[in-house]
């Protein structure tokens, strides 16, 4: 995936492992130009994948064009990652924006978490970092 592409390519899920990917990386090396790119890829996720008309975000950018036909829907793992992107996110840069983003992502799930056994884990680990716990 090129950051500097106009489009997020893959699905939701994905594109928030790349992110904390890229937060380790920061982290790790020290190199500023990994944080960067967490920051990039975090922004256009928000800009093509956010429904602001229902809370999460979509799994895919609508890869064939085909608008409603495409069927786009928000999948549990891929906006629970992404909460943790998210919050991770304000963690490194101080910018509380993607701390409600991360609560945004999370928000269209409060009615199904506990239903979905150890999977719901993942869910608790996505609250963890939007409420700064991580």
């Amino acid at each position: 995936m090129c950051i500097r592409d106009s489009r997020v390519r893959g699905l939701l899920a994905d594109q928030a492992e790349i992110g904390l990917a890229l937060l380790d990386a920061a982290a790790a090396s020290g190199g500023a130009h990994y944080a960067d790119r967490a920051l990039a890829l975090g922004g256009r996720v928000h800009e093509l994948l956010f429904d602001p008309r229902q809370a999460g975000y979509f799994d895919a950018a609508d890869p064939l064009g085909l608008g409603l036909l495409g069927g786009r829907s928000k999948s549990f793992d891929g906006n629970t990652g992404l909460a943790v992107f998210f919050g991770r996110l304000a963690d490194a840069t101080g910018d509380e924006t993607w701390r409600a983003r991360a609560v945004t992502a999370l928000a269209g799930f409060t009615g199904v978490w506990d239903r979905l056994g150890v999977s719901s884990a993942k869910y608790g680990l996505g609250l963890l970092h939007a409420f700064g716990g991580g």
